[in-house]
């Protein structure tokens, strides 16, 4: 057997104002996420350059090579 379960008009508001609210929290929980992503690759890739400088393994990127690396990398983020 199926429970009826009343409602008033503001429960009805204060349930949705609460899934709203979650939503927006979750939105920007995940944009932080994105962000600190992106300045942990930048990060590493400047560690990765600088170590290689350091050890002079490989040649290195120029200045301008390494700017646009960063921006290709931010555009598919």
């Amino acid at each position: 057997m199926k429970k009826v379960v009343k409602l008033t008009e503001s429960d009805l508001t204060n349930i949705v104002k609460r899934v709203i609210n979650e939503q927006s929290v979750n939105e920007k929980n995940v944009n932080d996420c994105i962000s600190a992503m992106k300045s942990t690759i930048i990060n590493m890739m400047d560690t990765i350059v600088n170590e290689s400088k350091k050890q002079k393994l490989v040649s290195t990127p120029t200045e301008q090579e390494w700017i646009e690396a960063q921006k290709r990398l931010l555009r598919q983020l």
